[in-house]
């Protein structure tokens, strides 16, 4: 059994233009039979770029406790990562600001507590994936990995720019990663849906020929772009739209009837009993959307 336990936290303002918050915590880990426990300390550093608060609805803050409770999540999800990849540091440092991605909050604050944040526990059950499982699961990864990698290629023949952004390389690992319970897969469908949606648009909008003033964001975009090559775009704007919209209502379940809407979409029954194989479900069709958006791209590149 692993636990974290976060022990306490502090918040200064002016390290950066922003907020920076430290969670201190300790990595239990009990070992089998006569094994020693692991015991260890460890800080993690977030740092929250002032645009970034502006652009959650936060550029109003006044106390420090109220930047310990907005950051808090993110080290959770953080802690998740770390611990589940092996990679957990001594002290590591995060950055959240709108050029690497967190350009919306994802979190509801009406969950958090201050006063809950010291002593919060984290528990990693011993909830295992088979081997066969994790190959199947690195497979799907590595095919969405040399289709991007495609796509982009083509794209930067003709126009000397990539499509397919990676603001956040945490996205790409999370792929190789096997979701066990509710918690993981919460992070999980984020980081696919900011893999699908970080596109160039900028890009899409010059050979689209856009207007910038139209307010539409990538996957609008990039429908107008598949729009112009045949009118089999549906195949591919469903099911991202349905990706974005469970990540959208996900963490809070703010709206019941558009996740089992988009959940059944994609054959997956609402509330999900198994959260693996519902993973390998979303990352099997982003990977199948990807194969389409190829063969498009090689259409419109001859």
């Amino acid at each position: 059994m692993k636990t974290i336990k976060f022990t306490r936290t502090q918040a200064t303002y002016g390290i950066i233009d922003g907020y920076t918050v430290d969670f201190y915590f300790k990595f239990f880990e009990k070992k089998k039979g006569f094994l020693k426990d692991i015991e260890t300390n460890h800080i993690f550093r977030i740092n929250i770029s002032r645009w970034a608060l502006e652009k959650w609805g936060f550029g109003d803050i006044k106390f420090n406790n109220e930047a310990i409770v907005i950051a808090f999540p993110f080290a959770v999800e953080f802690a998740y990562e770390k611990v589940n990849d092996g990679t957990l540091k001594d002290v590591e440092e995060f950055v959240l600001s709108l050029s690497a991605g967190y350009d919306k909050y994802p979190y509801d604050l009406n969950k958090i507590k201050f006063q809950e944040i010291k002593d919060y526990e984290i528990k990693f059950e011993n909830e295992t994936t088979s081997i066969d499982k994790k190959i199947e699961a690195n497979k799907i990864a590595d095919s969405i990995i040399t289709c991007r990698d495609s796509i982009n290629a083509l794209f930067y023949e003709k126009h000397k720019n990539i499509l397919l952004k990676l603001t956040q390389e945490r996205s790409i690992l999370q792929l190789f990663r096997s979701v066990n319970n509710e918690e993981e897969f919460k992070y999980a469908i984020s980081a696919l849906a900011n893999l699908a949606t970080d596109m160039n648009n900028e890009l899409l909008r010059k050979v689209t020929g856009e207007n910038e003033k139209n307010e539409l964001k990538s996957i609008g975009l990039l429908e107008n772009f598949l729009n112009k090559i045949d009118d089999e775009s549906n195949l591919i704007i469903e099911p991202l739209r349905n990706i974005n919209r469970i990540r959208q209502s996900f963490p809070t379940h703010s709206d019941l009837t558009g996740i089992i809407k988009s959940l059944k979409f994609f054959g997956i029954n609402y509330p999900i009993e198994n959260y693996n194989n519902a993973w390998n479900i979303l990352i099997e069709n982003y990977k199948e959307l990807l194969k389409k958006i190829l063969e498009k791209t090689i259409k419109y590149s001859a």
